[in-house]
């Protein structure tokens, strides 16, 4: 496995799309960074991850002219030369109707795709009993993905998401992203992809779950009564394995209704299927 020691990843020079962050706006970027996160391709959380980024580190590089370091483990060397360059995502306003109090599910959007008016109209679905808040996720990547994530922050919402007791306000997020889908084909803008993120707490580990699908197939999940309990049951009897901790789903419209993309394993293994 190749290994690269001090990758910049972010810096205040001039970058491909002619921006340029001041020494304050890197330090927050750095700030937000984990100490070790998976190096997705293009921030598409449902394709193989490609490395593990670790060793952050912020430094002056030259007079006045600063960045943020990394160590990179690669796990695909081929795509990674492919690439050519580090594509960063860095999160901005949140929009919320109440501050004081977390989300139940955070829908990120990319501010250049998706407009404020259109995540407003998704948050005020809101009631006292799911709050659902927007948050801006400015990506750098030179072919940016038509991509809604709906991040559920505790696992009820997304089994509320999923189940058919659910929340009235499941139905009507459901029919809002249909109608923003709807709107954009008429304007022959490119497909939006849906992804769903959350995190199941098992006796001895968690494992993050990607479930990706578009948005005129959310009726599936409600149709063919699909369930994370059916596609944890799809992952073990389509892997063999047990010893997860993460996991990308696609929903595909004819049996099984689950189709998996890749996992990783306890060690950091990446299992392309």
């Amino acid at each position: 496995m190749k290994i690269i020691k001090g990758q910049i990843v972010a810096s205040t020079s001039i970058d491909a799309h002619g921006d340029k962050l001041t020494k304050e706006q890197l330090f927050f970027l750095f700030m937000q960074i984990p100490q070790e996160f998976i190096l997705n391709q293009q921030h598409d959380l449902s394709k193989p991850p490609i490395g593990r980024i670790y060793n952050k580190r912020f430094v002056e590089i030259s007079d006045r002219e600063f960045a943020i370091k990394v160590d990179v483990d690669v796990f695909d060397e081929e795509l990674f030369e492919e690439m050519r360059s580090f594509s960063i995502s860095y999160t901005g306003e949140r929009l919320t109707l109440n501050p004081s109090s977390r989300a139940d599910i955070e829908i990120l959007f990319n501010p250049l795709i998706f407009s404020r008016e259109d995540m407003l109209s998704l948050i005020k679905i809101s009631d006292e009993t799911i709050q659902i808040d927007a948050i801006e996720l400015k990506q750098k990547a030179l072919e940016p993905i038509t991509v809604l994530i709906l991040k559920f922050v505790l696992i009820s919402a997304a089994i509320g998401f999923f189940g058919k007791l659910g929340s009235d306000v499941y139905d009507v997020l459901k029919a809002k992203l249909r109608q923003l889908a709807n709107r954009r084909k008429v304007k022959r803008k490119p497909e939006i992809i849906l992804q769903l993120l959350f995190t199941i707490k098992l006796v001895e580990r968690s494992v993050d779950v990607i479930i990706e699908l578009l948005m005129e197939d959310l009726d599936i999940i409600k149709q063919r009564d699909l369930s994370i309990e059916s596609a944890l049951e799809y992952v073990t009897t389509a892997t063999g394995h047990t010893e997860i901790q993460r996991v990308a789903l696609r929903v595909q419209r004819s049996e099984p209704y689950w189709s998996l993309v890749y996992f990783v394993d306890l060690k950091g293994t990446v299992m392309n299927l």
